[in-house]
């Protein structure tokens, strides 16, 4: 549900992982995590928003974007404030930087050298924050080298 004020969003995250052409459970990682978000915005002297996150379990809490990295401001993102679609596209930052967190995960404790992630999406990055994840992740990829 969303609105040019605030948003609330129920996430879900889902994987697969296939070896030898069967699908095969994960060692530690969960295979579904779900989260809610609600997202407000707010003016003072420009307009900023502020995404809080709470998993549905608390052992999901670990894949989930750190909470300072979803606070920013409309001016820096180019959105346009004031307006549910500007608001629609803050508000999906957290499920986002929750896909590369737990593609990091993924990277250190369920793959081995030489294994390959198939992303849905664009690797193309939409917010400035998210290249901190997106680096992180590679960063992981290059260790497993």
């Amino acid at each position: 549900m969303a609105t040019p004020e605030y948003s609330i969003q129920i996430n879900r995250i889902y994987f697969n992982i296939y070896k030898n052409n069967i699908r095969i459970q994960p060692k530690s990682v969960p295979q579904r995590i779900e989260f809610i978000s609600i997202t407000s915005s707010n003016y003072d002297g420009k307009v900023n928003f502020t995404t809080l996150i709470s998993p549905i379990n608390e052992e999901f809490r670990t894949y989930l974007p750190q909470p300072d990295l979803l606070i920013v401001s409309a001016d820096k993102e180019d959105v346009m404030a004031g307006t549910q679609a500007g608001m629609e596209r803050i508000a999906s930052m957290a499920r986002r930087f929750s896909e590369w967190t737990i593609a990091e995960h993924l990277i250190s404790s369920e793959l081995e050298s030489g294994d390959i992630i198939v992303k849905d999406g664009s690797l193309q990055t939409s917010f400035i924050k998210e290249n901190i994840y997106v680096n992180n992740l590679f960063k992981k990829a290059e260790e497993k080298i």
